[in-house]
């Protein structure tokens, strides 16, 4: 994925009107995409990494701004959506979310950090490539754990709860 790949891609929005169960199926479905995108995501980071230090700039700005936009797409759909819908099904599930939500703003501040030092790559006084790839790697290893963590617990939730609709559909 490309910048523009990246920011043309759909994006994550439910309709209103669907039956309780066909919301949280298409919740999952949905979810699921933006989990695969961020796991992508992280083998990007790692691989360009491991090609440090690069001689093609595009890479790296193309790069921060698909780290950029797939966050901010994915953290949009679990905070208004997804965990909402989370929260329906199960109230006592909120100071879980709370920490997901922590956790979105520790990722947005930490691909904030890799993000300039990425578009710094072209700058006379760029980073050091051993702490750049430090920051890359680090910056992946946190999202993939993040990710996991959010999966497990949210796929514990989907499989173990039924799903009363009156209280699902909003």
């Amino acid at each position: 994925g490309s910048a523009a790949s990246v920011a043309n891609a759909p994006s994550f929005k439910m309709p209103r009107k669907l039956s309780g169960a066909m919301m949280i199926a298409a919740h999952v479905g949905r979810w699921s995409q933006a989990q695969r995108e961020q796991m992508e995501l992280c083998d990007r980071v790692e691989r360009m990494a491991e090609r440090l230090p690069l001689h093609d700039l595009d890479g790296p700005i193309s790069l921060a701004a698909d780290i950029a936009a797939i966050l901010k797409r994915a953290h949009e759909f679990e905070e208004n959506q997804l965990f909402p819908a989370l929260e329906a099904m199960s109230p006592p599930v909120r100071p879980l979310l709370m920490t997901f939500r922590d956790h979105h703003k520790r990722d947005r501040v930490s691909s904030d950090t890799v993000c300039m030092a990425l578009d710094r790559i072209a700058s006379i006084d760029g980073p050091d490539v051993k702490t750049l790839k430090a920051e890359l790697f680090a910056f992946a290893e946190a999202l993939r754990r993040h990710v996991q963590f959010e999966e497990a617990i949210a796929m514990a939730l989907f499989a173990s709860r039924r799903v009363d609709e009156r209280r699902v559909v909003q």
